[in-house]
């Protein structure tokens, strides 16, 4: 739970300029 609150914030954040890194990093958490 606390990771996906991490991700959520900054997936919304750095989604919109690079949303490459941030799937890696979810991927990795998932």
């Amino acid at each position: 739970d606390m990771i996906d609150r991490e991700i959520q914030p900054k997936r919304a954040g750095v989604e919109c300029a690079k949303p490459d890194p941030i799937e890696r990093r979810s991927a990795l958490y998932i």
